[in-house]
């Protein structure tokens, strides 16, 4: 193989590259399973540039223009790994690209997902404070009906202790009237058996007769 046909040789490989390379860039953000095929791949190129490379370097020395042979491979090798270099780079940007845009979007999820568990919490703290404050006003509602209730029993067990306390009034008075009336009546019969037995000892004593007894006191 001449040099002349080796270095096309070296070029049409490199060029049989290129649409790989394209292919590679456009799914490079596709999954972290195309991103693992674009590494190999990479290192596939490399390794078997290489090769190549090195078995080029070997037939450089059987030539006569020995360094112009090395430079010469020397220089295409780095152009070669310079590009497969590139693509690493471009793909390792990519991976970091798309693990940084999956990190953000689980964050976006979590803030989300707290967002949403405040939000619930807020809700139901809320509820919760509704709640309360109903109880609670239910609660002075009953306080006030039992207060209500019990004042109202209150009034009327003190009308009936005031109604109570009038009747036996009445009914003390009643029988302090009867009992006066009762020593009015006595009165008014000691009185009367009084004048009546002064009559009966005036009669004796004009008719002669011998005094007569006091009547006996009456009883009540």
């Amino acid at each position: 193989m001449t040099r002349a046909h080796f270095i096309t040789h070296v070029l049409a490989l490199g060029f049989a590259a290129l649409p790989q390379l394209v292919f590679a860039q456009a799914q490079i953000d596709a999954s972290p399973e195309s991103a693992a095929r674009e590494h190999a791949r990479i290192a596939a190129e490399r390794s078997q540039a290489s090769a190549t490379f090195a078995q080029e370097e070997k037939a450089c020395y059987a030539k006569f223009a020995v360094t112009d042979c090395l430079t010469d491979v020397r220089r295409r090798q780095r152009v070669v790994m310079a590009d497969l270099k590139r693509q690493e780079v471009s793909l390792n940007d990519a991976e970091r690209k798309r693990k940084a845009a999956e990190q953000a979007s689980r964050l976006e999820q979590r803030n989300d997902s707290k967002r949403e568990e405040s939000a619930e919490a807020k809700m139901q703290s809320s509820l919760r404070s509704q709640q309360e404050r109903e109880q609670r006003a239910a609660g002075k509602s009953a306080d006030r009906a039992a207060a209500q209730a019990s004042e109202a029993m209150n009034r009327e067990s003190f009308e009936a202790r005031k109604q109570s306390s009038a009747a036996k009034q009445l009914a003390r008075d009643e029988k302090a009237s009867q009992a006066a009336q009762e020593r009015q009546r006595f009165e008014t019969k000691q009185l009367e058996a009084e004048e009546n037995r002064k009559r009966r000892e005036t009669s004796r004593q004009n008719s002669g007769k011998p005094k007569a007894q006091p009547l006996p006191v009456p009883t009540n």
